[in-house]
């Protein structure tokens, strides 16, 4: 997933671009409120990319590319997990997310998350991933902007999360984003490779 929450990439030093973020709301069911809105924002040079369209889909776990992102995202915990992997794999199945997004560039999807109810109240943030030609560019950080958003329209007052401590690029966006480290809940309590987290979305509310 990508690390660091800064602008999406120009092409080289001096580039500079238009670009267009559109967040996709579906009117009439609980994806979101009203009609597709546009966020004009600009390309960052860096060398040898440039990406002048991004759109943020909010969606449910029947998407495609979804699908396409979490196979990825589980073949890169298959290794960093190491031998733990098939106690944290049968926690993230994708049956209960009702809420996905997925951030496409130039059409291509690159990254998505999801979250799902925990208790009254309260989302957990799963399925974060960016594509690995793509990390390090912001994405994650606007995947995870949308959920939170998404979550406090819904009425949800806290965020939660597990990470792990083979992952400390992940560790550093949920630091970024304003999430502190609490004790392991759940499932995670007594694992030790296991970063539990959270964050109040007070300032998401409407």
């Amino acid at each position: 997933m990508g690390a660091d929450p800064d602008s999406v990439w120009g092409a080289s030093a001096g580039a500079r671009c238009g670009l267009k973020q559109q967040v996709m709301r579906p009117a009439g069911n609980k994806c979101g409120r009203g009609k597709p809105f546009a966020l004009n924002l600009h390309c960052i040079p860096r060398p040898r990319l440039i990406l002048c369209r991004m759109k943020i889909l909010r969606t449910d776990n029947t998407n495609e590319d979804f699908h396409t992102l979490v196979t990825l995202l589980d073949a890169h915990l298959t290794v960093t997990d190491e031998d733990e992997h098939d106690f944290y794999h049968q926690y993230n199945g994708l049956g209960e997310i009702r809420h996905v997004v997925v951030l496409y560039a130039d059409d291509e999807p690159l990254a998505c998350g999801a979250f799902k109810e925990y208790e009254d109240g309260v989302v957990e943030i799963k399925r974060m991933f960016t594509a690995e030609a793509a990390r390090g560019k912001g994405l994650a950080a606007r995947v995870l902007d949308e959920l939170e958003a998404w979550a406090a329209e819904e009425g949800y007052a806290k965020a939660i999360l597990e990470t792990g401590k083979r992952q400390p690029y992940a560790v550093r966006l949920y630091e970024k984003q304003g999430y502190l480290a609490i004790p392991n809940y759940g499932q995670y309590a007594g694992m030790d490779n296991s970063v539990c987290m959270e964050k109040y979305l007070g300032e998401h509310n409407l």
